[in-house]
């Protein structure tokens, strides 16, 4: 089937998918420039353009260190939501776990990394999001 999805998106498994696409869109209150630059590399990783028309919408982007936001906005982190913020880790996590290209893994673990230090917490291994990812809604996986 044709798909906006690339092709390393649809052959992960759904809930995988499903947690890559909560960070395809900012926050619905809040956002800035950092966090929109973070979200349009994302979905420049994961989608195919609908259409042959160039789009901002799909731009790969350079963005600032979660660290540099930090320093230079802080409110462009503590305004965000921490439900959002959760989806965006998230998605950084998996595709620091499984997109094909090392380089795009590196540059998203590195992100994820600093936005699990900035809430400090634990980095999870990808054998550990694997496992969560595949329990049952609502039932926390003790391993």
């Amino acid at each position: 089937m044709d798909s906006v999805l690339q092709d390393w998106v649809m052959n992960l498994p759904r809930k995988e998918q499903a947690t890559l696409i909560t960070g395809l869109r900012g926050p619905d209150n809040a956002s800035t420039e950092e966090i929109k630059m973070m979200v349009r590399w994302i979905r420049s990783i994961m989608l195919q353009p609908a259409e042959k028309i160039p789009s901002s919408f799909l731009i790969n982007t350079e963005f600032q260190s979660i660290k540099d936001i930090g320093k230079s906005n802080q409110q462009a982190i503590d305004m965000l939501p921490v439900h959002y913020y959760g989806h965006l880790m998230h998605t950084f996590e998996v595709i620091a776990y499984r997109h094909p290209e090392s380089e795009t893994r590196d540059k998203a673990f590195g992100v994820y990394s600093e936005m699990c230090d900035y809430l400090h917490l634990g980095i999870e291994s990808n054998e550990d999001m694997t496992n969560r990812l595949q329990g049952e809604i609502g039932v926390k996986v003790i391993i």
